[in-house]
């Protein structure tokens, strides 16, 4: 989008906010508010060294301030697939607040100045041998996410908060390094972009790997490995090409983005997939299955697919990005009939566990609910498309032809309101019901074999106030806060399974416990005082209003043989 023009200042504020609060707003100034320049060495004990200088034009704002202090995101880096980020010095006359890591320069000719340094280094773990087998200090995965390097927002003196657009010049990075970032246009020494803060979400730093790069259309993919050779990544070269191509056939040509994998051996075993801003960290004992419907294969093409599917509303980004997850992986491994249906029937299974008895889409990013709960929307979306003799992949099509990406949510719904009458409210009502949705209807009409069927499904406060026997839980975290009198459980426990389901919510735990047999012994496994504990309990008589009816859904594969979308 073209420069902001320059505006008045923000009425001077009473006192500084805390660093933890949301910026509030503040003076706008023409490009370039903030110019970042980063020099790069490596010492001879193998730690990399960043010397960062900060420039923050203040010239414009009126009263004229007197200092400016830069935060920094907090972040934690340990073990595994990051590095270790140590925060060296600042040069004077920068100030520095070693609780908070702020740093406060003063405003000279209208321009505060900083210069600070960071090291980077392998201090948690031993190093491991890398595909040359020497030990090196990157060997093992080195990827560093630019939170750690720059800062994510300033403050005048004043109180007020100050941003707008930066600049990024990478200079010096070592032989055998790589650097990426999405932050708009330029090369990969160079970035711009409209909020400064936004380089701290947006840089990635890898140490001597070696990369793989796949591209197609206007889009690249890196694959960065230290641990590997090109032979023991190609499986994910294959995966990587096949899902690009299918991609394609279904959405059309990839518009420019950009992707980076790192492949790490850390670990005893597999420990998932680490995303962060256009890039995913693999990380285990090997690199593990690369089939699309497979972890860690699966994070792959779900990632690969946001490549074409970005959107401001969360539910519409992740849903659409894991129904099309879903769709592209059964084709690129031409799954048959059932095997096709399990796969949609496993994320439906998410979803119910996950919907609980008055939980909406819209507005609620709690876990990974914009993912199931955007899923089973857009399942009845395409249905009702269907019936207007065209699809979402068409709507999406033509949405991206005009406005690109990321989709905003009003074209969304002026997209489907042009394809087929009266959408657009249907889609406001699936939003904002309340628990999980009757979707047999929905799939039925994308040619599955789906009947309605139903459960007793557990209430979240039955669940604690009579199979627990809670009287305080933290439910973020799901931590017992207080426990009634005899209870075996205690305060202080953390619920980590119950009757072998894992415990990351109330909604997701009461669904376990479904339909229960009267008297029915329950395992509970909690982590008390840093060790798992597995509790036997008896399951209570519970009253009639401790469950709520809900709807369910029985699938075959039907017609589409258990395929959302046909082959391309």
């Amino acid at each position: 989008s073209a420069p902001a023009p320059r505006a008045a200042p923000a009425p001077r504020a009473a006192s500084a906010a805390p660093p933890a609060q949301r910026p509030g707003p503040g003076p706008v100034a023409e490009p370039d508010l903030v110019r970042l320049e980063a020099e790069w060495g490596v010492r001879e004990d193998g730690v990399a060294d960043l010397a960062v200088r900060v420039a923050v034009d203040v010239d414009f704002v009126q009263p004229a301030p007197l200092a400016v202090t830069l935060f920094f995101a907090p972040i934690e880096l340990g073990d595994g697939d990051s590095s270790g980020v140590r925060f060296l010095t600042a040069a004077p006359p920068v100030e520095v607040d070693r609780e908070t890591g702020a740093l406060t320069a003063p405003v000279v000719g209208g321009v505060a100045r900083f210069t600070y340094r960071v090291a980077l280094e392998h201090s948690a773990h031993q190093p491991v041998h890398g595909i040359d087998n020497a030990p090196h200090a990157t060997a093992g995965g080195w990827s560093v996410p630019g939170v750690v390097l720059f800062p994510s927002q300033a403050r005048l003196d004043d109180g007020r908060t100050l941003d707008g657009p930066g600049a990024l010049a990478m200079r010096g990075l070592p032989e055998g390094w790589t650097h990426h970032h999405s932050a708009g246009p330029g090369g990969d020494d160079a970035a711009r972009v409209e909020r400064f803060g936004e380089f701290a979400q947006a840089v990635h730093v890898f140490g001597t790997y070696r990369a793989i790069r796949v591209a197609r259309d206007h889009s690249v993919v890196r694959v960065l490995s230290s641990d590997y050779d090109a032979a023991a990544l190609s499986p994910l070269r294959a995966l990587i090409a096949r899902t690009l191509e299918v991609g394609s056939g279904l959405l059309g040509e990839l518009p420019p983005g950009a992707l980076t994998i790192v492949v790490d051996r850390v670990g005893a075993r597999f420990e998932g997939g680490l995303v962060g801003t256009r890039g995913i960290v693999l990380s285990g004992p090997e690199p593990g299955s690369m089939r699309a419907h497979e972890m860690p294969g699966l994070i792959v093409v779900h990632e690969l697919m946001h490549l074409w599917s970005r959107a401001e509303e969360p539910w519409l980004n992740e849903g659409l990005t894991r129904l099309l997850e879903i769709a592209v992986g059964v084709i690129v491994e031409d799954l048959d009939g059932p095997a096709a249906t399990a796969q949609l029937r496993e994320r439906l299974e998410r979803y119910h566990a996950s919907a609980g008895v008055a939980r909406r889409v819209r507005g609620d990013v709690r876990g990974a609910w914009e993912y199931e709960g955007g899923l089973a929307v857009l399942l009845c979306v395409e249905a009702a498309l269907r019936e207007a003799d065209t699809s979402l992949l068409a709507v999406h099509r033509t949405l991206r032809a005009e406005g690109g990406l990321p989709i905003g949510a009003a074209a969304f719904r002026a997209g489907l309101a042009q394809a087929a009458p009266g959408l657009a409210g249907r889609l406001d009502g699936w939003l904002d019901h309340e628990g999980p949705m009757a979707l047999a209807p929905c799939l039925t009409g994308l040619g599955l074999e789906a009947s309605a069927t139903s459960a007793r499904r557990l209430t979240p406060r039955a669940l604690v106030v009579d199979v627990l026997r809670a009287r305080g839980l933290d439910a973020e975290r799901m931590v017992l806060r207080a426990v009634a009198e005899g209870s075996a459980l205690r305060e202080g426990d953390r619920l980590l399974t119950v009757n072998g389901a894992r415990a990351r919510s109330l909604d997701e735990t009461a669904w376990a416990l479904r339909d229960p047999p009267p008297r029915a012994r329950l395992e509970v496994q909690v982590e008390r005082a840093g060790q798992a504990r597995t509790l036997t309990l008896r399951m209570p008589r519970l009253p009639r209003d401790a469950f709520v009816e809900v709807p369910l859904v029985e699938l075959a594969p039907g017609e589409a043989q258990g395929r959302i979308f046909p082959a391309p």
